[in-house]
């Protein structure tokens, strides 16, 4: 955590915050000479002014601890964790606060779709999540009740990667039926709110938290939806932020896939029928990963690691995505370099040797 945060803390808003980022390379650059009269030169309103003075001197130790003791990183807009895709959308996030073992993907796909699940859709969603899990996709939802919820399930159960977005702060847990799920997540997978310890959901916070989920994902794959609901307020978000969206058809008589049969008919999703179909519109690596992890007998550490260079990295990545220390990636790596499970490339990087 950097002392942007410090802006949170000020309670200045978003927009407020990314124009001083914008505007500023460095945080005490604002608070110099120059930066004084660029602030002036930006047209900032007295009020705003007053706020930015005051956070140069809040203490923000207190709050590192908290997020301490409860295993929550915050990550800003500047530091490059920060995943490059959300990065790149309109109205990033300041700041993202992150709990859990997972990381994030390049290879991510979002699925969602009514808290109101039927048989179908259920059916649908435990389907196309088996075979992009199978392929090493990650699966970003919303840990809302529904599609939601079994999309993480299929996923854990499978053993692959999931992020969960949420509409509160990471230690409010809602809805909290979903409480043994959040738990688990926190535990085997990611989950990411935009939101500070405390904050209580709210009605707009499910819509705002519907821009992260597509800013972390590659596409959007909508499994089941009303002709209204979240899940195309998602899609709309996705396809304005050039992600592509998927779904699938739906019988015409039935009210619950109206949404679906809506997004094909006005050319915003792409038909599919697999997870497969998804995969090959990304042109990714069809790998089957239950299958490599047996051919090639890999540990659960080794497995981690090698599902994080689907795409080349460098140590310093794979130490911050796999949450393990500098000297067990390096051990990691080293073993399957020599097995010739993966190889090393210019710039200190690594990836999957292909097979």
């Amino acid at each position: 955590m950097d002392n942007w945060y410090k802006f949170i803390k000020a309670g200045m808003t978003r927009a407020q915050i990314l124009t001083l980022i914008k505007n500023f390379l460095y945080f005490e650059d604002i608070f110099s000479s120059e930066g004084e009269k660029k602030l002036k030169e930006l047209g900032i309103k007295e009020e705003i002014l007053s706020k930015i003075r005051e956070a140069y001197n809040i203490n923000i130790d207190p709050d590192l601890e908290k997020f301490g003791e409860n295993g929550i990183r915050a990550i800003s807009v500047n530091e490059k964790e920060y995943p490059e895709y959300l990065r790149n959308i309109s109205q990033p996030p300041v700041y993202i606060y992150v709990k859990g073992r997972g990381y994030f993907s390049e290879k991510s796909i979002g699925v969602v779709g009514t808290r109101r699940i039927s048989e179908y859709g259920r059916s649908v969603t435990e389907k196309i999540v088996e075979e992009l899990v199978n392929s090493g996709v990650t699966i970003v939802s919303g840990l809302a009740v529904g599609i939601d919820r079994v999309s993480h399930e299929k996923c854990l159960k499978m053993g692959g990667n999931t992020v969960a977005v949420v509409g509160s702060g990471l230690d409010i847990i809602y809805p909290y039926e979903n409480r043994r799920i959040w738990e688990k997540i926190g535990e085997e997978g990611l989950i990411v709110s935009e939101y500070p310890l405390g904050f209580e959901p709210s009605r707009w916070s499910f819509p705002e938290r519907n821009r992260i989920i597509a800013g972390l994902s590659r596409g959007i794959f909508v499994a089941e939806s009303y002709k209204e609901g979240g899940a195309l307020i998602t899609a709309k978000i996705a396809q304005d932020e050039s992600r592509e969206v998927f779904t699938v058809p739906g019988n015409i008589f039935h009210p619950s896939v109206e949404g679906n049969n809506m997004l094909i008919r006005k050319n915003i999703a792409i038909s599919v029928n697999t997870g497969y179909d998804i995969i090959d519109e990304f042109s990714w690596d069809k790998i089957n990963i239950k299958k490599k992890k047996k051919e090639l007998e890999l540990t659960g550490q080794e497995e981690k690691i090698y599902m994080l260079l689907s795409s080349e990295k460098g140590i310093d990545e794979l130490v911050y995505e796999s949450q393990m220390s500098g000297k067990e990636v390096l051990i990691i790596v080293t073993k399957l370099e020599i097995r010739g499970i993966i190889r090393s490339i210019s710039g200190g990087r690594y990836k999957r040797t292909e097979y």
